[in-house]
């Protein structure tokens, strides 16, 4: 059997696929650019030498056998590795270049992503990056974007690649001016659809052990509690990589305070592409500095 089979074609597979995929001879005959006929005459041929019925010929098509759906999985495995494989050898030969997508939550995108995205156009300058700024997930196995950097620990698309590349940490801010009467000035807690965030979490906790003033103020983003502590209306948690830049700021000392994993998903078969490679070592390096 081995010999017998080892005189087939990769070709003579693909015929095989096609006739499955189209339903009949004539609509494979169109598919591969031939005649139904050379496609019956090849088919035959197939079936002679493996010496099984790959197809059921029936009015109203061609139906496969158990043993044709069985071949076909294997097939069509076959059918991405090759691809696979052609896609790697053409990358292997070209410099690092290209459009990458990478989609992350506005406080990533704003506040680590752009002001160090010098660092990679200087060292890749024939490299660009689409930016997609969204609190959705941007799915990297439908091919909708190629990287997601994501601040919790990824349970959907668990196809993809996954590394942790980094922590973001956060720490207790308040407005200069009120740091003398620290301990008056209320929280500002989040809105309740926000209370399975760390940082939301953690100040539910600390006003509830502690009988702490919350204010009559809920927000939903990082980019609102600065706002709101800018204009002295409480005090609140903050990614140091925000809290820390922001003129007339500053961090009280709290224990425990909480911290966010990053995380990057992107799809298997790009893991070997020279531009996601460049893009996945930076975001790496960049979020070792935070």
């Amino acid at each position: 059997m081995a010999s017998t089979f080892s005189n087939i074609k990769w070709d003579d597979l693909k015929i095989v696929l096609s006739v499955a995929e189209q339903g009949s001879l004539t609509g494979a005959a169109a598919y591969l650019d031939t005649t139904e006929s050379t496609v019956s005459r090849r088919l035959s041929s197939i079936e002679n030498q493996l010496g099984l019925r790959l197809f059921e010929r029936m009015p109203t098509g061609m139906n496969p056998t158990t043993a044709c759906s069985t071949m076909l999985k294997h097939l069509s495995l076959a059918e991405s590795e090759i691809e696979r494989s052609i896609n790697a050898a053409r990358e292997s030969t070209l410099s690092v270049s290209g459009v990458v997508h990478l989609t992350s939550v506005p406080i990533v995108a704003n506040h680590i992503i752009i002001p160090n995205l010098n660092i990679l156009t200087s060292a890749f300058p024939d490299v660009s990056l689409d930016l997609i700024s969204t609190q959705d997930d941007i799915s990297v196995l439908n091919r909708e974007c190629d990287i997601a950097v994501r601040i919790s620990r990824p349970n959907k698309e668990l196809d993809a690649m996954t590394k942790q590349i980094g922590k973001i940490k956060y720490a207790a801010y308040i407005h200069e001016l009120l740091l003398p009467n620290e301990k008056q000035v209320p929280w500002l807690s989040y809105e309740r659809n926000s209370s399975k965030r760390v940082q939301a979490r953690w100040i539910i906790n600390r006003v509830e052990q502690f009988h702490e003033a919350r204010t009559q103020l809920s927000i939903n983003d990082n980019e609102a509690a600065v706002e709101a502590i800018k204009s002295k209306l409480g005090k609140s948690l903050l990614p140091t990589c925000i809290g820390n830049k922001v003129a007339g700021l500053v961090q009280v000392p709290y224990p425990n305070l909480p911290e966010r994993e990053v995380w990057i998903l992107f799809h298997p078969d790009l893991k070997d592409a020279k531009r996601i490679r460049a893009v996945i070592d930076w975001l790496v390096d960049t979020f070792s500095k935070i």
